[in-house]
């Protein structure tokens, strides 16, 4: 039975030699077995030159141990950078010095220098002083076992609670052993001595094998080597922490302890929750969300939570993952938690929300997300109406003359004014107010929870005198008006489209009153825009198509009554509505800025007439 134990488990190591020092481990298990059997051997002999020869092999075999051993732990904690072909010569030359020893031991009694066979009523038994050399090969082979039991527990220390039994299973599965062998050796328990015919020894060979097998089969001594826990966990850039049956910190890689900002002296053994708790005022674990988050893991067995570390510039954004850890059993015995940075994809989906609910030039929402955020104080003013609130106000503004602007300036400019006129925007408006660009020079404020018509009236005012107010950009001085039409809910519209388009309708009605002041919605604006849009629609084919037409208009001198002059009229022939005064096109012409086609084509006509009448009247007045 001792032998055939460490025999199974060499055998069971073996299949698994791919794995970090298992070949090893098979080997020093089949010597186990060797000497169990060489052992049991000398116990049935009946010669005393056979007892003497199965006890030398069996101190052959003994002497190949330690060095074996230290050779595992060394590959299983992965420091296969020590096994040099120089470094395995040294650590074997007291070993094969001792072989050689023991084959010549008659002509210089060195390993042992008297005794010999004594019989007894069971069996014969070899006994032997032991001479100097032994006990010097005996130091150096506990020298190797405490040495590698040092670096499993050293492994053990840094490693915490992963490894623990499968570190515990090998310290008894060998330390154990040698233990037992050390004391019958040395006499140190003359209890261990005195046994009849026995080595004690031999008798912990079946405990220590169960525990290796054990140790192979459920806690996966070789398939789970902290070999790999350093390769792998110990260079993740993901924080990973372990978790116990009770939530506390039994592991932590150099990763997460970076993270949290803290040692592993300082967190292993606390509770995770607490640890996440003193991350400041972004606690990831505090409040209804941290319970939410707890309370599905417990249903579950994971959980994921994007959470942020950290404030102001120095945030960071990570997905933190809650993984049950489970026994072969299926019981759970743990939690394992990893922190993955998201920061730069956050960032990267901020850029993108930014974009496509942001106007770059400006800054200010756009189209889009203005018209979101109206949606949602119409529907907040809806729920208020009930409590005595309710009223919100949409402000539309254009500029005036700003294609002119744009023409002669140039659109760099032009950026740059609307620019500043966003910035004065934001100035004149309340913190919580919307500020919005629709298109070109196109504005829209929204204007939540007003007391009152006048209310919104008095924010157009200051909007109308900030934006007055001169402009010095690129060293040039600058004045420009705007024309704001005011709309408000729910006396004019419900929908929010509705509700801009009352507000542009206003803002046309500004226009047309003057510019540079605000108007508010009445229902007889409504049809103004889509007239002018028809009229500039009707100018740009009258261009074209020539319709326009120069009446003059003598001017008499009346102390002579002669001529001296004469007055270029401008008239618009229509096809369907006739002769136009320009007051009835030259307000959209001028918004539109079809007004300087119109003077170009007045000037050539007017120059071309002129000329005219020079040729046919030369000695008319001029």
């Amino acid at each position: 039975m001792a032998s055939a134990i460490p025999a199974v488990v060499g055998a069971y190591a073996w299949r698994r030699r791919g794995k970090p020092g298992a070949t090893t481990l098979a080997l020093l298990l089949w010597l186990l077995a060797l000497w169990g059997l060489l052992y049991a051997l000398e116990l049935g002999a009946r010669d005393a030159s056979l007892v003497n020869t199965l006890h030398g092999l069996q101190s052959s075999v003994l002497v190949l141990a330690p060095p074996l051993w230290f050779v595992f732990v060394l590959r299983y904690t992965g420091r296969v950078g020590w096994l040099t072909r120089g470094f395995l010569a040294l650590i074997f030359a007291v070993p094969a010095t001792t072989l050689a020893l023991v084959a010549t031991n008659r002509l210089h009694g060195l390993v042992w220098t008297a005794g010999g066979v004594r019989e007894t009523p069971r069996a014969l038994i070899a006994g032997f002083e032991y001479g100097p050399w032994f006990w010097l090969d005996f130091a150096y082979g506990a020298f190797l076992v405490l040495a590698g039991a040092a670096l499993l527990v050293l492994m053990l220390r840094n490693t915490q609670w992963l490894y623990a039994k499968q570190s515990a299973c090998l310290l008894l599965g060998f330390v154990g052993p040698w233990a037992a062998h050390s004391s019958f050796a040395t006499g140190l328990d003359p209890g261990l001595r005195s046994l009849p015919n026995l080595d004690p020894t031999v008798l912990t060979f079946v405990p220590a094998g169960l525990v290796l097998a054990w140790g192979l089969y459920r806690h996966k001594l070789l398939d789970l080597s902290p070999v790999a826990h350093d390769a792998v966990v110990e260079g993740m850039s993901d924080g990973t922490l372990v978790l116990n049956a009770q939530g506390r910190i039994v592991d932590l890689n150099p990763s997460a302890r970076r993270i949290l900002g803290c040692s592993a002296g300082e967190v292993v053994g606390g509770s995770f929750k607490e640890v996440m708790s003193r991350q400041g005022k972004a606690a990831p674990l505090a409040g209804n969300r941290g319970t939410a988050l707890l309370d599905r893991y417990e249903r579950e067995g994971q959980a994921n939570e994007e959470i942020r570390l950290g404030e102001g510039d120095e945030a960071r954004h990570y997905d933190l993952a809650l993984s049950a850890l489970y026994d072969g059993r299926g019981k759970r015995t743990g939690t394992l938690v990893v922190l993955h940075e998201v920061t730069q994809r956050k960032l990267a989906v901020e850029r993108l929300d930014k974009l496509a609910h942001y106007d770059a030039l400006t800054g200010l929402p756009n189209r889009a997300l203005f018209y979101e955020r109206l949606s949602q104080e119409i529907a907040r003013s809806r729920r208020a109406q009930g409590v005595g609130g309710g009223l919100l106000a949409v402000m539309f503004l254009d500029l005036d003359r700003f294609k002119m602007i744009n023409d002669t300036l140039g659109h760099d400019f032009g950026d740059l004014l609307l620019q500043e006129t966003a910035s004065r925007l934001r100035e004149s408006v309340r913190e919580y107010d919307v500020v919005a660009r629709l298109a070109g020079d196109e504005f829209t404020v929204i204007l939540p929870e007003v007391e009152s018509p006048r209310a919104a009236t008095e924010v157009a005012e200051r909007v109308v005198q900030s934006i007055a107010a001169p402009y010095r950009l690129e060293g040039k001085d600058l004045l420009i008006t705007t024309s704001v039409g005011i709309s408000f809910y729910p006396t004019d519209a419900h929908d929010p489209s509705v509700l801009v388009k009352n507000a542009d309708s206003a803002m046309y009605r500004a226009k047309a009153g003057g510019k540079n002041r605000y108007e508010v919605y009445a229902e007889d604006v409504l049809q103004n825009p889509t007239k002018n849009f028809e009229l500039e629609n009707e100018l740009n084919r009258a261009i074209e198509e020539n319709q326009f037409v120069l009446h003059y208009q003598p001017e008499i001198r009346i102390s002579n009554s002669r001529m001296v002059g004469a007055e270029a009229l401008l008239r618009w022939r229509h096809p369907e509505r006739g002769l136009l005064h320009p007051r009835d096109f030259v307000p959209v012409a001028e918004e539109s800025g079809l007004i300087f086609s119109i003077e170009r084509w007045l000037l050539r006509e007017a120059c071309r007439q002129m000329r005219s009448w020079q040729e046919r009247y030369p000695t008319a007045t001029p």
